[in-house]
């Protein structure tokens, strides 16, 4: 058996380094590039948040292993597109030594288990997906109650002691009401077996919090972590941090950014997010360090280059450009107000 996160870091090495070598030398350069700057990480007081959570739920489990029969718990970890939950919390998996694989005479131990939830999240296939992430081969024509027999017989058997479910508010697209409420049934029962109990983590939209308050057992067993967005007056210092790294990591000018009006709206662009924050000063980055030009200097018409990129607008729109940018709605992903109406529709059904 293969962990998951070594199996696909192997793999993805792999498929990676094949693409790349088919790639022109410009290309090439650009995905060196890009490789390098994604390596840093910045760490703010989320990860420590989410740590101390991580800390708590499993020391729960460790305990029920014990003999401890508390109810089965769970960890909810909410926040904004692009603020970097799961980039936080699969770093936390990754570094945590109790996290990871490890051989017995039975085969391969995994403590950990992760995977994202299907859209539509129908009971079978988030099965099928669970059995995937445990390295389980799925046939499909394996009916519903036989894919949750495996799911718990693999659980016990590979000593599964958290699971982590990402873009866990995929219950809500389009899902029946049924559907949803056998989903809660089901992983709460898989919560408190006797036989091998096990504590979740899922990740999503705020909307994901709202789900919890729907069913009073959740409410009971979950404890949420909302991940803040950034906040400009008091988060000024990380976002000059942000445009630093640039120099840092690729000796990129970037002196002409140092002022507040320019981090200001660079924080409003990206709505906050600081995950989104730091992929956008990148992409922006990679463009001026591919380009053609003698000086490496970042300044202000990049960034607004690449938002206009992503936005589509004018310079009068541009939040980079505009003389009133903070009247300016920044650019809203459609997936996410897809998943807002998807969690409107599905209250209306709990009313109804």
């Amino acid at each position: 058996m293969t962990y998951e996160y070594q199996f696909k870091d192997n793999a993805n090495a792999e498929a990676a380094a094949h693409a790349r070598s088919l790639l022109s030398d410009a290309l090439q350069k650009r995905a060196e590039l890009s490789t390098m700057l994604r390596k840093s990480y910045i760490r703010t007081d989320n990860d420590d948040t989410i740590g101390a959570a991580i800390d708590q739920l499993f020391a729960g489990g460790i305990a029920e292993v014990h003999g401890d029969r508390a109810d089965g718990r769970a960890l909810m970890v909410v926040g904004e597109t692009g603020v970097g939950k799961t980039h936080a919390l699969k770093r936390q998996f990754r570094l945590r030594e109790e996290f990871q694989p490890y051989e017995t005479e039975f085969g391969t131990m995994m403590p950990l288990v992760s995977f994202e939830a299907p859209s539509p999240c129908i009971l079978k296939e988030f099965g099928r997906e669970f059995l995937r992430a445990m390295d389980y081969p799925v046939p499909k024509q394996l009916a519903r109650h036989l894919v949750w027999e495996k799911v718990r017989e693999q659980v016990e058997a590979r000593r599964v002691m958290l699971v982590h479910v990402d873009e866990m508010q995929h219950v809500f697209e389009g899902a029946k009401l049924e559907d949803i409420s056998l989903l809660t049934n089901t992983l709460k029962n898989i919560m408190q077996q006797s036989a091998w109990p096990v504590r979740f983590i899922f990740s999503g939209l705020p909307s994901l919090a709202d789900f919890k308050l729907e069913d009073d057992q959740i409410w009971w067993r979950t404890r949420i972590v909302k991940l803040r967005t950034l906040d400009f007056a008091n988060d000024v210092e990380l976002v000059r941090h942000v445009v630093n790294l640039m120099h840092e990591k690729a000796n990129l000018d970037v002196s002409h950014l140092q002022g507040n009006d320019f981090l200001a709206r660079l924080t409003h662009a990206v709505r906050g997010a600081l995950g989104r924050m730091i992929e956008f000063t990148i992409e922006t980055a990679l463009d001026v360090l591919c380009a053609d030009y003698s000086m490496k200097i970042l300044t202000v018409q990049d960034f607004a280059n690449t938002y206009r990129s992503y936005a589509g607008c004018s310079d009068e729109e541009n939040v980079f450009l505009a003389e009133r940018w903070y009247d300016i709605s920044p650019f809203l992903p459609k997936k996410a107000e897809v998943e807002d109406e998807a969690l409107k529709r599905f209250r209306r059904k709990k009313k109804s």
